[in-house]
């Protein structure tokens, strides 16, 4: 050792080294679950040849379960839209249909959906009472508007 480096490190004066990395690497579990994010575009995504409804209300459900019904297409419901977005993780419908009543703010929800590559061909509507403020949040979100009441004129246009 150099005799002016002995003297800085008596003094206590640092030295000019390079610091020392340690890296230590986790242990990697033994078993992997698979997780596939939302949006996931593989191809396990199957078409579904329906409609997404995504309501806590059950006049809601049951006018459109009849209206549906007479088009020849089923209906495939969640009281959450946790389960919903669960649910599109598998499959794609043909029209997906947010009620404003949901447990989550339905232009959010419509926004992360209309995000995700394979769903952007998805048509997206928000069912809403008849409200400015509602139509203009629905534009800025774009995502259609269906008000209510609910009749087969306002959903025909969607569904073809």
């Amino acid at each position: 050792m150099p005799l002016a480096l002995g003297r800085r490190l008596m003094a206590g004066q640092r030295t000019l080294d390079p610091p020392v990395v340690v890296r230590v690497h986790a242990p990697q579990p033994f078993f992997t679950p698979i997780s596939r994010p939302f949006g996931y575009d593989g191809p396990v995504a199957e078409p579904y040849p329906g409609v997404l409804l995504l309501s806590r209300n059950q006049a809601v459900r049951a006018c459109l379960e009849l209206l549906l019904e007479g088009m020849g297409l089923s209906l495939m419901h969640f009281d959450s839209a946790r389960e919903g977005l669960f649910w599109l993780r598998d499959y794609t419908p043909k029209l997906i249909l947010l009620d404003q009543e949901l447990d989550l703010d339905p232009f959010s929800v419509a926004a992360r959906i209309t995000h995700v590559r394979r769903l952007k061909e998805v048509p997206v509507a928000v069912l809403i009472a008849p409200d400015e403020r509602l139509k203009t949040t629905a534009e800025v979100v774009r995502v259609r508007v269906i008000e209510k009441p609910l009749t087969r004129e306002r959903l025909l246009p969607l569904v073809h």
